[in-house]
């Protein structure tokens, strides 16, 4: 998914957003001189990319993963065939679920995280 952007290095020209608010063309340039590291990464935080997953369909679908996953050890592939979504769904997911796991209150609230903070 990419996007349009005026790059953001001071060329002043309009295209498509490659990475790091630059256009293509200044990406390769930035990173052939050693200084794209000059440059903030512009992806969204994990914790952004999990508020999508906000509506309460697919929380309950989380929770019943968290579930499967971590009180029945169920593998990730029947996991997701269980769920009835793609394999590449559920690891999604597990890779938000990984990087902010701790910030969200309602899987605070599942038995499995409660359990493993009590035992902590």
């Amino acid at each position: 998914m990419t996007r349009t952007i005026t790059c953001a290095c001071g060329c002043g020209r309009v295209g498509r957003h490659h990475g790091r608010g630059l256009l293509a063309s200044c990406w390769r340039r930035e990173h052939r001189h050693g200084t794209l590291n000059g440059w903030p990464r512009t992806a969204r935080p994990a914790r952004d990319q999990l508020m999508r997953l906000a509506d309460e369909n697919i929380r309950g679908r989380i929770d019943d993963y968290i579930e499967l996953r971590e009180d029945h050890h169920v593998p990730l592939a029947e996991a997701a065939a269980r769920l009835r979504v793609s394999t590449r769904t559920v690891t999604r997911w597990h890779s938000h679920l990984r990087a902010v796991g701790e910030t969200y209150p309602w899987l605070f609230n599942h038995p499995a995280t409660r359990d493993r903070k009590q035992a902590a």
